[in-house]
């Protein structure tokens, strides 16, 4: 019996982890504690924020480019009279969106980017953008997708 007693407390000690040094103690505390309070973190702000984009919700996307399956003609040349260029040109129902415009559109992954509303199309109507690509395979690639839209006075890029 006192054999059987020893062998357990024996396989109890050594199962046990020996003890953290001093160091690594304070290290583990150190992980643990959280940021110190920063009282700057509760002084309202002393400016109001400046947006001046008005938001106008959810558009559907499509894409297009300057041949003729996609617009009827191949000459780039849009409603306003410029030359479509892709990452800038979008097409719009000028009722909603007047021409001239910089949208923004922001996409479910948090990509955004600033376009021009340069042009118009027979089924871009309400809350539809058509999207300016150089080639046909690029805008057939793109397809459909949804973004927030935003109408900024930035400069656009």
């Amino acid at each position: 019996m006192n054999r059987l007693f020893f062998a357990i407390l024996a396989a109890l000690i050594l199962s046990v982890p020996p003890a953290a040094t001093a160091e690594e103690r304070t290290a583990a505390q150190a992980a643990e504690t959280p940021a110190a309070y920063d009282p700057a973190w509760d002084i309202p702000a002393s400016e109001p924020a400046a947006c001046d984009d008005v938001f106008l919700g959810e558009y559907t996307l499509t894409a297009y480019c300057p041949c003729a399956r996609c617009c009827g003609k191949s000459d780039g040349i849009t409603a306003t009279g410029t030359l479509a260029a892709e990452g800038r040109t979008i097409a719009v129902d000028p009722r909603v969106i007047p021409y001239g415009s910089r949208v923004l559109l922001i996409f479910p992954d948090g990509t955004q980017h600033t376009y021009i509303a340069e042009d118009c199309g027979g089924g871009i109507n309400g809350s539809r953008i058509d999207v300016f690509f150089s080639d046909h395979e690029t805008a057939r690639v793109f397809g459909v997708q949804s973004a927030m839209a935003y109408l900024t006075k930035e400069d656009a890029t």
